[in-house]
């Protein structure tokens, strides 16, 4: 008789009340496939707001649950640390407080990696429907589009990818605490992952929305702290991760099926490649200035001016 996997859901939330409330309510309504059992859901709080510790401890759940806070933020990776140490299940499914996993999508990605036996899965990350400035929408729609095509070719390239942590299903073997000052936390999981030999991959029926940066100033801001933490992988973990632009430095003829590939799936978004290019170089630049100040910065992630969902 076959046994059940057992999974936490572990949510990392800073000053996200209203996010909080809609996740959890999306929690309580998953209908779960036979054989996948969801223990407990443990949710690190971190931040001022104690209306959301108030939603963490007082919000309903169908499963048992444990609120672990902080007073002061030292960072996303001590929450997820601290989700592990109080964690009761075997597998492990992490959710950030800013998304919002469509209906169905939280049983499916479970379900996804227990029948494909990798060592992590992540769903596929869309940008919310939201009210921002129009020229950040569409890079931000362009940034998505090429995360998610780059992952695809790569899996069919067999090559390294990269997950993203939007929310990512991490197998019993690969839950391993992440080192203090973790900038990019799915970065560093799944790099390490793959260079043990485990395979990683993504859920094609498992989406999950992510709130975007409303201007501009917002956006580089965020593509710069991610650099910056792509460049500290490379430190952590010995290998850059898999995206698309260290891909294309490792591997320049992979770097160009990824831009074919890209072009062919999105052509309208491919047409603002030249305004990407110039974001993304600024990024790096101030991410390269930012590690030679010091490797403790973006630490702890500055809150960017996200745009209002719709």
């Amino acid at each position: 008789m076959a046994t059940d996997s057992l999974f936490t859901l572990g949510i990392c939330s800073t000053d996200e009340t209203d996010n909080l409330e809609k996740l959890i309510r999306t929690i309580n309504c998953e209908s779960l496939p036979r054989g996948i059992v969801i223990t407990d859901v443990v949710i690190a709080v971190s931040g001022d707001s104690r209306d959301t510790k108030a939603m963490a401890m007082n919000a309903h759940t169908r499963f048992a649950k444990t609120v672990v806070s902080e007073e002061c933020r030292s960072g996303k990776a001590s929450a997820i640390n601290g989700i592990i140490s109080n964690m009761r299940g075997d597998n492990l499914l992490l959710i950030n407080g800013d998304a919002l996993p469509e209906s169905g999508s939280v049983a499916s990605l479970m379900e996804d990696l227990v029948a494909s036996g990798s060592a992590m899965m992540c769903a596929r990350p869309l940008p919310a429907p939201s009210y921002c400035n129009p020229v950040a929408g569409i890079l931000v729609k362009f940034l998505w589009a090429l995360h998610n095509s780059t992952m695809e070719t790569l899996q069919s390239c067999g090559e390294r990818l990269h997950l993203t942590d939007e929310m990512i299903a991490i197998s019993e073997q690969s839950i391993a605490r992440l080192p203090d000052g973790t900038v990019n936390d799915g970065a560093f999981m799944c790099t390490m992952a793959q260079m043990k030999g485990g395979a990683v991959s993504f859920s094609r029926r498992s989406v999950v929305r992510v709130s975007v940066p409303g201007r501009i100033r917002d956006v580089i801001e965020q593509r710069r702290r991610i650099v910056f933490g792509h460049l500290q992988v490379k430190e952590l973990a010995g290998a850059f991760p898999g995206t698309a632009e260290f891909t294309a430095w490792r591997r320049p003829l992979v770097g160009l099926r990824i831009l074919y590939d890209f072009s062919r799936r999105h052509p309208l978004e491919s047409l603002i490649l030249p305004l990407a290019l110039a974001v993304e170089a600024l990024s790096v630049f101030c991410a390269l200035t930012d590690r030679k100040r010091g490797s403790n910065a973006h630490t702890i992630w500055k809150r960017a001016g996200n745009a209002a969902w719709r």
